[in-house]
């Protein structure tokens, strides 16, 4: 009787001693498991305290550009001003090609340095994102909507720099860009008066050919007679193709690009 006793004591502080040992075990990986968990939202928390001042010194420095017409020495990057809206959902990504017309001035008294819509010059055509152009200009053309004209506003670290260009930017000078992107990747939004007249010869030339293949073909005369009777009415729908899809093409005055 002792001797099973003493054995029904042992298995009681074994299992006692096994219960404490999981109750413990599992106490250490829940305090493990709050530590990390609120360690993380503590350092989520800090990041978007970070991000919304950042916002807000972004907001306030556009504010000071835009409303009172202060420029904040303290700057660096790049904002915009909207002219003309854009599409709204069709923005560049790095490696598009695009078209673009612009207009280059220094930010400390005007002065126009370069632009594409001198005399003589055309569109601007570049890859963006790859480094072809300044800094400013591959993290600013992003930001505009296929379309759209906008002044990029950039600080002299995300131009030219310390070492500024020749003769025109002179060092650590801010740079203002009157841009328009109007095209992207060889989509366009709208057309220059030139445009509609080069795609007006083009809807000519379809329009001679279909009645080339009219007079020529007589299968596919026998085709276009069942909808259209004879060659007149197949000729009126012809034109009445052309007028519909030149009206589809929008047309906006070069000197506004």
């Amino acid at each position: 009787v002792g001797l099973l006793s003493q054995h029904v004591f042992s298995s009681v502080i074994y299992l006692y001693i096994h219960l404490l040992s999981i109750i413990i075990y599992w106490s250490f990986c829940i305090i493990i498991f709050y530590f990390f968990f609120f360690f993380f939202q503590a350092e989520d928390g800090i990041r978007d305290a970070q991000e919304s001042r950042g916002l807000g010194d972004v907001y306030k420095r556009q504010y000071q550009r835009r409303v009172r017409g202060v420029r904040d020495p303290t700057f660096m990057g790049v904002t915009k001003d909207v002219i003309e809206e854009g599409d709204g959902k069709t923005f560049p990504a790095k490696g598009d090609k695009l078209k673009m017309h612009y207009t280059g001035t220094l930010a400390d008294g005007g002065k126009q340095f370069d632009s594409s819509r001198s005399p003589g010059r055309g569109l601007f055509e570049v890859t963006i994102g790859v480094g072809q152009v300044i800094k400013g200009w591959d993290e600013g053309v992003p930001m505009m909507s296929l379309g759209e004209r906008a002044v990029l506003h950039i600080s002299s670290d995300f131009g030219y720099g310390a070492s500024g260009a020749g003769g025109d930017i002179p060092p650590n000078a801010d740079l203002d860009f009157d841009v328009r992107l109007v095209s992207i990747n060889g989509k366009q939004i709208f057309y220059s008066e030139k445009h509609a007249e080069t795609y007006a010869a083009k809807l000519a030339a379809w329009k001679a050919k279909e009645l080339a293949k009219y007079d020529s073909k007589e299968e596919y005369k026998t085709k276009k007679d069942e909808k259209h009777t004879d060659r007149a009415g197949f000729e009126a729908f012809l034109d009445s193709e052309c007028e519909r899809m030149q009206a589809g093409v929008p047309i906006k005055p070069a000197e506004t690009w």
